[in-house]
């Protein structure tokens, strides 16, 4: 019995059409993902100009009538800088973490127009304010109670700590 050597196995398998579509189509999803998700944990802004927006709030009063402060804390204190809406919402007394997901994307919201900083958008066109201040785990059996985990970027954890607001 003939054998087809190893190599003409796979330059066969490689030629046929229908292989090498799916191939292809799935490289370039692959390739989407991953440059999407770089460009995502690409820097936003240097520790001094995270200070700088975090100081210009503080001189709003907007740290005085909101759980901003709070909640920065509570996500420094996690491992790896690392918590979940769930979590925020328990750590700083909201019911539940729809009002956390609200005030952390509104805090994004306030230090990205500080900073001049556009996040990336959603599907719907919304953008991601909530990308200003954290990257991201999406939710998975391995992320923390299997919900969506937001990872402190490291310039702010530089920048809270600069500053003193966390210990």
């Amino acid at each position: 019995m003939y054998r087809i050597p190893y190599f003409e196995r796979f330059n066969n398998r490689l030629h046929s059409n229908r292989f090498f579509r799916r191939s292809a189509a799935s490289n370039r999803r692959v390739s989407r993902v991953l440059a999407k998700r770089e460009e995502m944990r690409r820097m936003v802004a240097t520790k001094e100009q995270y200070q700088n927006a975090l100081l210009k709030i503080r001189d709003k009063g907007k740290l005085r009538n909101t759980k901003y402060l709070e909640m920065l804390r509570a996500q420094y204190a996690s491992p790896n800088h690392t918590i979940t809406a769930t979590k925020i919402a328990e750590a700083v007394g909201y019911e539940n973490y729809n009002a956390a997901n609200l005030q952390y994307g509104t805090l994004g919201h306030e230090i990205a127009d500080i900073l001049g900083y556009v996040p990336p958008k959603r599907d719907n066109g919304e953008p991601m304010w909530f990308w200003t201040l954290s990257f991201g785990n999406d939710a998975s059996d391995k992320t923390l109670d299997g919900h969506y985990e937001f990872v402190m970027r490291p310039q702010l954890v530089a920048a809270l700590e600069g500053m003193r607001w966390v210990k």
